[in-house]
């Protein structure tokens, strides 16, 4: 390594540790900001928020993604003007947070440090009538007879009851309970619970299998499930904890494709407008089949089909991919599109594109519980992406 990198690494690691210098941290900044080392730069921070150790030459621990949040924080905030005198503090509702967040995402694309003649801004002419709240806890019980029940947290108790099960609503989450013995063999009446976009809610099976759904999506199931097979079809994205039961595997279906289990916790998620179809295992084991074609995974593991072929990532981030359902955005190396989509299925809008595409990656979370006008506010405090807004539509440009 030459002087000059030992140098960056150095200050870097010094920063890091909250041991830097007045007079190191603006050598630091200096650096940045000319734009030196951008490959150096771009792997000391991809490491540290990878998790993995830091340069060989420097005798530090490895770094936790809540401390790398924290270090990259101070760095932001030691190169820009600072408009809040408290510290960065992670999850809080504040604009100041989620921008400083999302700022220190875009540290992976060095050119967002650099000086800039103006702070980028958010056209709303009309907040009252333009922002849009987030999600809330909401859906609705289509019942075998084609009755439809409008769902929320607000509303609680045995809202009806289908052949031997009570069906009730508690909370936010619905749940079905048997009053009697089993149900009769054959008798296979179904019933779908399906979320709006800005929508998500929570389903316990009659075995006491567990089901958070996403926004825009549903699940059919069977009142009583078969002696041979519990099987369910879901579109969109769902989160499950399947109750263990070596005698009747769990099926879940979903497009073309079926997910076997017998006890075990996963995540689909098969929204349409994604470009793959992707199963994360977190616990357990569950084989993915789609026709003659089966993969067993592994936890940590993902199968996703992209035009028809099934491939399997490794060493996937799982708190990222069910960050959701922990009420969280959570990007990890996400291109605007990316973020852009889930965002639009939460905040039940409209997104359009004009002019070029934005190529830079974000590292970001920000709560699910924040207006989007927040969101956007913070995304666009990277100066790499700027936003106009419309009736329920958000307009992205470079």
């Amino acid at each position: 390594m030459d002087t000059s990198l030992q140098r960056l690494t150095y200050l870097f690691l010094r920063h890091q540790n909250g041991e830097a210098t007045a007079a190191e941290r603006r050598e630091l900044m200096d650096i940045v900001h000319r734009g030196s080392h951008e490959a150096a730069i771009q792997r000391l921070i991809d490491e540290a928020i990878e998790n993995a150790g830091v340069p060989e030459q420097i005798d530090t621990p490895p770094l936790s993604e809540e401390s790398a949040d924290r270090i990259f924080s101070r760095i932001v905030t030691a190169g820009a003007p600072r408009t809040a005198k408290a510290p960065v503090r992670r999850m809080r509702l504040r604009i100041w947070w989620a921008a400083a967040v999302v700022i220190l995402a875009a540290l992976v694309s060095v050119p967002f440090l650099r000086p800039r003649k103006q702070s980028p801004s958010i056209a709303v002419s009309t907040p009252e009538k333009y922002d849009a709240a987030p999600g809330n806890k909401a859906a609705v019980l289509t019942l075998a007879n084609g009755q439809q029940i409008a769902l929320d947290s607000s509303a609680n108790g045995t809202i009806s009851r289908q052949g031997n099960m009570a069906v009730i609503n508690m909370k936010g989450t619905l749940a079905y309970n048997a009053m009697n013995a089993a149900g009769t063999p054959g008798e296979m009446a179904y019933n779908t619970l399906s979320t709006n976009a800005g929508n998500q809610y929570q389903l316990v099976l009659p075995d006491g299998s567990r089901i958070w759904l996403n926004a825009a999506s549903s699940v059919r199931f069977p009142v009583n499930f078969s002696r041979k097979e519990r099987a369910i079809d879901i579109t969109g994205e769902a989160y499950f904890e399947i109750a263990p039961d070596a005698g009747r595997p769990f099926l879940v279906h979903y497009k073309d494709m079926t997910v076997q289990v017998l006890g075990t916790h996963f995540n689909v998620n098969a929204y349409t407008d994604e470009r793959s179809v992707a199963t994360t295992l977190l616990e357990g084991s569950v084989k993915v089949i789609r026709g003659n074609d089966q993969t067993l995974i592994s936890p940590g593991q993902q199968v996703q089909m992209t035009n028809g072929t099934m491939k399997v990532l490794n060493d996937v981030n799982t708190e990222e991919v069910v960050a959701w359902k922990n009420d969280q955005f959570f990007f990890r190396k996400a291109d605007i599109r990316t973020i852009m989509r889930q965002l639009s299925r939460w905040y039940n809008i409209k997104v359009d594109y004009e002019g070029g595409e934005i190529e830079e990656r974000f590292y970001a979370r920000i709560p699910r519980n924040v207006p989007i006008s927040e969101v956007l506010k913070a995304l666009s405090m990277t100066g790499s992406v700027h936003f106009r807004t419309g009736d329920k539509t958000i307009t992205v440009s470079p």
